[in-house]
């Protein structure tokens, strides 16, 4: 007996986009869904907090420095410098960093919870458990972004992109790119400082560059 497919199986459907989804959904509430989200996302953008110098040359001290002295290459016995001979130049380095990685300018949505994408939850009408879904905040300028270059026309991403950290910070609102999981994957790796011959480079090898080394460069 044949069996009838319980769907079209030749149908081609949209992508889960869920950014699309809230379009759709406050288009039909208020006419505006688009509008609703960029505004969603300046509001929270306007309340972030931005690093401070002084927050910035402890995060150098305690997290880049370390790794810098870990993982330095040195190819001629005569650069071969001990920790207290590098600590010399340890301003110099840090002035380096800090115009490189150019953290400063980053927009951080909770300072407290920095490995977590900043979702905003709203009440939604799809099923997703508990009532609600969460707006990816840190999306939202990389989408912008593409609809300023695509004539305001929304381009659904599909299962296979996502929004890369540049700063490697999930909490900033404003270094998220575009790309798919297979070049976010190999960015996480990314060993974007070290510390050859006692000089300080840029080894980053991606575009746009990380500002900060991966979360898994090290592992």
């Amino acid at each position: 007996m044949k069996r009838t497919p319980s769907k079209n199986l030749d149908k081609k459907e949209e992508p889960d986009d869920l950014i699309k989804r809230f379009i759709n959904f406050w288009n039909k509430e208020y006419g505006n869904g688009w509008d609703k989200i960029v505004n969603t996302y300046f509001e929270a953008r306007d309340k972030c907090h931005t690093w401070t110098d002084e927050e910035l040359k402890d995060y150098f001290y305690n997290v880049i420095w370390p790794k810098l002295l870990n993982h330095r290459i040195c190819n001629d016995p005569q650069y071969d410098y001990t920790e207290d001979q590098l600590l010399y130049w340890y301003d110099d380095y840090y002035s380096q960093w800090y115009e490189w990685s150019n953290l400063k300018d980053c927009k951080i949505y909770n300072p407290k919870r920095l490995d977590i994408y900043p979702y905003r939850n709203y009440r939604t009408p799809w099923n997703t458990g508990s009532g609600s879904s969460g707006l990816p905040l840190h999306q939202i300028l990389a989408r912008i972004e593409e609809m300023i270059n695509n004539d305001n026309v929304f381009v659904p991403w599909g299962k296979q992109i996502v929004a890369s950290h540049i700063c490697h910070t999930k909490q900033c609102l404003v270094c998220a790119i575009k790309e798919t999981k297979h070049l976010n994957t190999h960015r996480n790796y990314c060993i974007t400082f070290t510390l050859i011959n006692g000089y300080l480079f840029w080894t980053c090898q991606h575009e746009p560059k990380c500002r900060d080394f991966g979360p898994s460069a090290f592992y």
